[in-house]
């Protein structure tokens, strides 16, 4: 009783998707009458600029050269240079500067990039460059990082609360 139920509902299903047969080979849906688009043509007749991509590709290679002389320069804080290659690398664009992170990165761990007294204080700075150095595969033993947390006691520690 049940499954004749079922059954006769299939078959009514099949006619009514059908388009007025009862063959299942050739199903059709039921077109509707839809309200006329919001967009109208408006996608359809875009013009692009041919002149825009070679504009924005001049602008790139120019804030390229400023973000690579940003990183070179002599005259910034290491800790500036970490935020900016922490900032590039977040923003995605690190393997445009590969060689030049490298060589920053480089320059700290050899002791030749110092970070100033008030910023060895600072945890968030020392933490980013123990983060840097480990992620760019550079040895960053531990204890360098790290020590001056160990071995001060609390009071000469300054927490820095953006």
């Amino acid at each position: 009783n049940v499954l004749a139920m079922a059954a006769a509902s299939n078959e009514e299903a099949n006619y009514n998707l059908a388009t007025n047969t009862k063959n299942s080979d050739i199903v059709r849906p039921v077109i509707g009458n839809f309200p006329p688009s919001l967009w109208d043509d408006r996608f359809t007749s875009f013009n692009v600029d041919i002149q825009l991509p070679n504009m924005y590709a001049e602008e790139i290679k120019v804030l390229k050269e400023e973000a690579r002389n940003m990183l070179i320069t002599r005259d910034s804080k290491l800790s500036e240079k970490l935020i900016l290659i922490d900032t590039i690398e977040r923003l995605g664009l690190s393997y445009h500067f590969e060689n030049e992170i490298q060589e920053q990165l480089t320059l700290a761990l050899n002791g030749h990039l110092k970070l100033e007294p008030e910023e060895n204080d600072d945890l968030f700075i020392v933490a980013l460059q123990f983060r840097l150095l480990r992620q760019h595969a550079l040895d960053a033993p531990s204890c360098k990082c790290t020590n001056c947390y160990l071995i001060r006691p609390m009071e000469t520690f300054h927490v820095n609360i953006i």
